[in-house]
Order: C-alpha cells, then sequence, then structure tokens
C-alpha cells in the first residue's frame, strides 16, 4: 500500500482484536473513534518530507534505491553531492548475492548483469596465483584445479560457493543512475549534507544543493529534510556519521600502501603478442615487487546499447517485454561469436583456440597494483617515470601501448562503526565499515547491507512490521563482514610477503597443497585462495526461527539447477522461481511424502498473513538419477500444488542432485522451508501455520520468545 498511515492504522486495529471486514454500517461512529485514538500511534507520518532519505549515491545507494521501489516504498528521496558519476572504477568484482540480488530489483537489471557475467566469465575471470618469484613464473598455470567451463557456467554464477565475476564499475553504476529515472524517486544531485540530526525521533538534515535541477551550477538556499528514516551509504569518511559522534574504529595499514594504475588497452596486434592478452586476473606473489592484475570489459556498455537499438529496429514490443529481450539476447549472442575468441580449459587455464587471438577485446579496462616501497613519497609513486618503471618492469607490458586512465596510492583500512543504527538513522557499505581489497567484499558487502534493510523498511513503512526489527540488521551482517574481513587481512599479508625466506615458505606451502589436490580428488574442495561460503547467521538478534531443530535458520538458500513441471526443456536456476522481492514458501518434497497436506492444513488467516505479505510459493521434488536429463523424469515427481491464492513458480524437481542432497543433510523431507526476501531462510517447519505464527511474533514483537503469543494482523489467532 502507498499509505503509511492507513496501513498501520489497520496493524493498530488488530492489535485490539477487530476485523475490519465485520464493522456494519452502524459502526461507522465507533470507527471514526477509532481512528482518533489510532492517531497518537501513527503520528510523525504527516510531519515528514518523505519515509526514506538515502544520503550518497554510489553502488550501494542506488541498489538500496531500487531494492526499495522493487518492495513498494515510494516515498523516496535519494541525494549525492557531486554531479556526475565518478569515473574512475574502485571495485572490481561482482560475488554471486550481488548478482542474486539483482533480480530483486528488475529483470533488466538481473538480465545486464547476467548477460556481463555470461560472456565475459570464461575469458579472464579465473583467479590465478602465482607461486614462485617474477611475473614468469606466476604465468605457468598455477590456479586453483576447477574446470574453467564448469566453474563459470552461467548458472553456477547463482550458487553459493562460487567467486567473483570481474566488471567496470563505471559502466554498471551508469546502468544504475539510468534506472533511477524509472523509479518513484526524488533524485538531488550537487547536493551537499550540511548538518544531521535526530529531533523527536525524525532524522532532520540540512542540504546545500548547487544546482537547478537541470545540471547548471545555482547556488540555492539551504533546505531542510525531514525524514522517518535516513540511511547514510557516504562512504568511509561519511560526513553523517560524523556528525551524529559515531567512532569509526579499527585499524589503518599506513606502511603497506598500494600504487594503483587503471589502463585501457585498444591496440590489438599488442594484444596478440603481450601476455596480457591471453591471461586471467590475479596475483603475482613477487617478494621484489608484489602484484595484482585486473581485467575488465569496459565496452560492456557499447554492446548492451548496440544490442538495444538492434531489437528495436526489430521488433516494436515495449522495452523490457519477452518479445524484445529475445531479440537482444540474439544480437548480444552473435556480438559474441564474432567478437569473442573460442576458449576452451586446457590444464589450469583457459586458452583460445587460435594462438594468434587474444582472450582479450580491445577496449578492455586492465588495472595493476603494485606494492609501494615505504620509503617512497605518494609524489614519486604517482610520478610518470615510476610507473612506467614498474609496468616494464614488474607487469612487464609496455606502457607506450596503454592508455592510463588513472594513478592513485591506496591507504587500505579494516574498520567498523560503531553502531550501524541510530535511531531512525541506518549506516551502510564504507559509511559502516571497510576492508582491504584482496577478497573483493567491500562493495558486495555494501549491497549486502542494503539487501538486508530494504524488506524490513518496507514492512516497517506498510504498517506490517514493528521498528524493532531494524535492531537486528547489524547483528545479522557481523557474521559475515568480520569473517570477509579478517579473510581479507589475511590474503593480504600472504600477497605482501616481501622477504625472499618467507616468500619461499609461503610458494612451497602452496605448490603442495595444489599437489594434494590433483592428486586427491576428494580434496578438490579445498580452497588455495579463500574464497568462503557466507556463513549462518548466529546472532541472537536475527529475525530468524530459533530452536534445535532449526540448522538452516539463517543459510543462504541453495541455488540449484531444477526443472520446471510444466515446461522440462532445459534446467533454471532456483532463484527464477523464488519471489524477487517477497518471502517464499518451499515445499520439501520426499520419498512417500505429500506436501499437499502441509498445504491443505493451512488456516485461512496465515494464508491471508502471508498474501499480505506478498508471499509467493513452490514445491521442489528429489533428483532421480534414473531418468535425469529426461522430461519424463517429471511425470514420477510428487505432485503438490500452489498455496492456494499465492502466486510462484509452481512445481519442480531437482535436476542436478544438489538440491536433494542438501535437503537429506539437514532431514528436510516433507518440511516447509519460509525464506526471507533477502534469500536468507527463516526456518523450517512442518506447516504453514506453525511459520506464520513464528514469523508474525518476530515481526511485531522482535523479542517475544518462541511461546509468546502473536500479534497477527487482521486479528485474532492463526
Amino acid at each position: 500500500r502507498d499509505s503509511t498511515g492507513s496501513a498501520m492504522a489497520f496493524s493498530t486495529f488488530s492489535g485490539y482484536g477487530m476485523d475490519l471486514r465485520s464493522l456494519t454500517r452502524s459502526s461507522w461512529p465507533l470507527l471514526l473513534l477509532a481512528i482518533v485514538l489510532v492517531v497518537p500511534e501513527v503520528g510523525g507520518a504527516a510531519d515528514v518530507d518523505v519515509d526514506v532519505l538515502i544520503i550518497g549515491l554510489g553502488p550501494v545507494g542506488m541498489i538500496l534505491s531500487h531494492l526499495l521501489s522493487a518492495y513498494g516504498v515510494r516515498n523516496t528521496m535519494a541525494i549525492e553531492k557531486t554531479n556526475k558519476l565518478y569515473i574512475g572504477p574502485r571495485a572490481v568484482a561482482w560475488d554471486d548475492y550481488t548478482i542474486r540480488t539483482s533480480r530483486s530489483i528488475s529483470e533488466e537489471t538481473e538480465s545486464w548483469m547476467r548477460w556481463h557475467a555470461r560472456l565475459f566469465a570464461d575469458q579472464w575471470a579465473l583467479a590465478c596465483v602465482g607461486l614462485k618469484s617474477g611475473p614468469a613464473a606466476a604465468r605457468t598455470g598455477a590456479c586453483d584445479s576447477y574446470d574453467a567451463q564448469a566453474r563459470w557456467r552461467m548458472n553456477a554464477m547463482v550458487s553459493t560457493r562460487q567467486p567473483s565475476v570481474y566488471f567496470h564499475q563505471p559502466t554498471w553504476e551508469g546502468w544504475l543512475r539510468d534506472g533511477l529515472s524509472n523509479l518513484s524517486l526524488d533524485v538531488s544531485l550537487s547536493t551537499e549534507v550540511l548538518e544531521t540530526a535526530i529531533v523527536d525521533g525524525i532524522c532532520q538534515v540540512t542540504v546545500r544543493s548547487s544546482s537547478n535541477g537541470d545540471g547548471a551550477s545555482e547556488e540555492r538556499p539551504n533546505k531542510t529534510i525531514r525524514a522517518r528514516y535516513c540511511v547514510a551509504t557516504d562512504g568511509a569518511s561519511s560526513r553523517t556519521r560524523r556528525q551524529l559522534g559515531l567512532s569509526y574504529e579499527g585499524q589503518t595499514f599506513p606502511d603497506q600502501p598500494w600504487l594503483v594504475v587503471d589502463t585501457e588497452v585498444h591496440d590489438v596486434e599488442y594484444l596478440k603478442t603481450a601476455w596480457i592478452g591471453h591471461e586471467g586476473s590475479g596475483f603475482i606473489m613477487n617478494p621484489t615487487c608484489p602484484l595484482v592484475y585486473i581485467l575488465t570489459p569496459a565496452f560492456f556498455g557499447e554492446w548492451w546499447a548496440e544490442a538495444d537499438a538492434e531489437a528495436a529496429a526489430q521488433t516494436e514490443s515495449p522495452k523490457g517485454s519477452a518479445a524484445f529481450r529475445q531479440h537482444r539476447d540474439e544480437a548480444l549472442h552473435r556480438m559474441a561469436a564474432v567478437r569473442l575468441p573460442k576458449v576452451k580449459p586446457e590444464g589450469n587455464q583457459t586458452k583460445s583456440d587460435d594462438t594468434d587471438t587474444p582472450l582479450v577485446p580491445p577496449g578492455t579496462h586492465f588495472r595493476f597494483e603494485f606494492l609501494v616501497p615505504g620509503n617512497m613519497s605518494e609524489e614519486e609513486a604517482t610520478s610518470d617515470a615510476n610507473v612506467g618503471q614498474l609496468l616494464r618492469t614488474c607487469a612487464e607490458v609496455d606502457p607506450r601501448f596503454l592508455e592510463i586512465k588513472r594513478v592513485v596510492v591506496y591507504t587500505f583500512h579494516a574498520r567498523r562503526a560503531e553502531k550501524w543504527r541510530l535511531g531512525p538513522v541506518l549506516l551502510a557499505g564504507d559509511a559502516a565499515h571497510c576492508m582491504p581489497p584482496f577478497q573483493g567484499q567491500g562493495m558486495n558487502s555494501g549491497i549486502r547491507d542494503a539487501a538486508n534493510m530494504a524488506w524490513k523498511l518496507s514492512l516497517i513503512l506498510r504498517g506490517i512490521a514493528d521498528d524493532a526489527i531494524l535492531d537486528s540488521y547489524e547483528p545479522e551482517r557481523l557474521t559475515n563482514l568480520q569473517q570477509v574481513t579478517d579473510a581479507s587481512v589475511l590474503l593480504g599479508r600472504i600477497v605482501m610477503v616481501e622477504n625472499p625466506l618467507l616468500a619461499y615458505v609461503r610458494d612451497v606451502t602452496f605448490t603442495f597443497g595444489n599437489w594434494l589436490r590433483s592428486t586427491f580428488p576428494f580434496l578438490d574442495g579445498i580452497q588455495t585462495v579463500i574464497f568462503v561460503e557466507p556463513p549462518h547467521i548466529l546472532s541472537e538478534a536475527s529475525l530468524l526461527a530459533q530452536g534445535y531443530d532449526q540448522q538452516v535458520a539463517g543459510r543462504l538458500l541453495p541455488c540449484p539447477d531444477v526443472w520446471l513441471r510444466d515446461d522440462p526443456s532445459m534446467p533454471q536456476p532456483l532463484d527464477k522461481l523464488v519471489a524477487p522481492n517477497g518471502f517464499t514458501i518451499i515445499l520439501v518434497s520426499g520419498p512417500g511424502v505429500d506436501p499437499l497436506k502441509t498445504v491443505l492444513k493451512a488456516s485461512a488467516r496465515s494464508l491471508d498473513f502471508l498474501r499480505l505479505l506478498g508471499a509467493s510459493s513452490l514445491a521442489v521434488a528429489p533428483f532421480d538419477e534414473s531418468t535425469s536429463g529426461s522430461g519424463d523424469a517429471l511425470k514420477g515427481a510428487v505432485e503438490a500444488s500452489v498455496v492456494v491464492g499465492l502466486g510462484g513458480g509452481g512445481r519442480c524437481i531437482d535436476s542436478s542432485g544438489r538440491w536433494t542432497a542438501w535437503v537429506k543433510r539437514y532431514k528436510l523431507e516433507g518440511r516447509l522451508l519460509l525464506v526471507r526476501p533477502d534469500r536468507y531462510i527463516f526456518g523450517a517447519f512442518a506447516d504453514v501455520d506453525s511459520a506464520v505464527l513464528r514469523l508474525s511474533q518476530l515481526l511485531r514483537s522482535p523479542g517475544a520468545p518462541p511461546g509468546a503469543e502473536p500479534q497477527l494482523l487482521g486479528g485474532g489467532e492463526v
């Protein structure tokens, strides 16, 4: 609902045991009196300018803007102190969760990101780790032992155990920024925050704008914006955080600065002969000159625009329709066939079929990161002479063929704000935490923040949930954040070894580990480089079902391939069937178990509550090895129906065995999984009513113990 006040009034009536549907005409005087009584509880809704004010439009702020719009939050404003996108790439990798989150935004955004992953992952996304001294020794195939094609399949990109896909941040941010114009969002660029304060429980922000709205510079009077909630995504130097007096605790690594050199290469002949035309991204752990090199497709935005124009010329269907996307997909396929070389796995590397054809197309963005000696000043490090020498001697590339886009010295930090929530103000992204870049998790962690808070803000503003559910935001995020921060620090220490003896010990250790994994296949899952599965949410403050039988509560929902019951033509990721921006009920089938019985026991009030949440449902049947790969496999699948009145993906069957193995591991046959909008599992239950009972308890009274009586919308008991 767009009307926050009416939604909250409906919630309040339920607290008094009233049901609006039972009111008769003679009851209207009572209704008017009740509305008067409700006003204090709804208070503040009319005293604010916006429901949510987003401060900062970097990638985290834009993702949050898109998510809130997808969840139906309309009265939102976003401000950004600059008028143009920052053209320098900072983040370089999406992790699997960021790609999964794209589906909650829109099909167009998901399509953009997945096409990006599909086209370019096999070309250069292998993270290769040099295990000996020197660049040449590092490029001998010392990567992990996963098969390149299998590891980077399109569907594999949405599993919970896959590493990152490299991307060009300015191109992606431009896509997100353009998409803001399609949202019910008030965007104010060239707007600087002067003061942030909390007044009577309301976030009050004083801003100064230097733009007239058309991009022209024009100083305007200061303006005060009152918001029910403010989300600060204004970076590591967040003015919002400082004005609220919140400390930024942790450590800085001043003795380990890195020189970042961003370049592009357009010369095809040079790419045919240079190693950078045939290699993936990774680390060169030379103790005399540690180096990180990363390749990203800066040209993808042009490819997408070209395919868009071609699709528009071939069909009259509106942009975003299935017909339009089909024409665009065909255009992108043709481009890839002509412009990208055919590749195949060879040993532990991805190789081109033609040795004279570079794996890397012209226009590719290259980033080189060099460890700066401790006795070198920033001015010396960024000088043309030093940059050229490092490129020639450490990276072994010819700077004459590189277009240098940016040169900057970075000092890394591992810090965290003392609080991520102070009343109506929340911090997200670098404003809340930062870490060294070696895991590629800085921006991705911020997007996890946005995904965690967006659905909670939506339920609060719709009057379905209590404000206190936001107290779970920081505790739920801390476990994962601490793990990836520690892993980033550790990986940095491994890469930045400058002592030759310690470097030798490190290289021998890694080489022995690779030998073990190649000799003993059952050790293949051991990761030499630290790519870890997002951990279980352990905090007691989490919005999860608690109990001894809730082992999967707080775990990220797996995303295996499944066959649709009504369309077995090809497997699809399970994520395609999960509600893009709502709760999902997954009915888990098993041998001799019929989840239809679970559905039939659901009460009308439970179903009403789920409809109010916008929940959907689907049933997943187990893998049948005897008939895998055939449409006939579905004929023997356990019949299960969609919960009456709820949308969803219907019925499907595990096509690979991954889902079935996971279900057996946690003994989930015949149970019901309630999945949150952020893809984390709320809990496993015996029936629908039990799931709704616990969920409604936590949404209305987050601190209530499992046995407490719930406060359900619509009144009465489940």
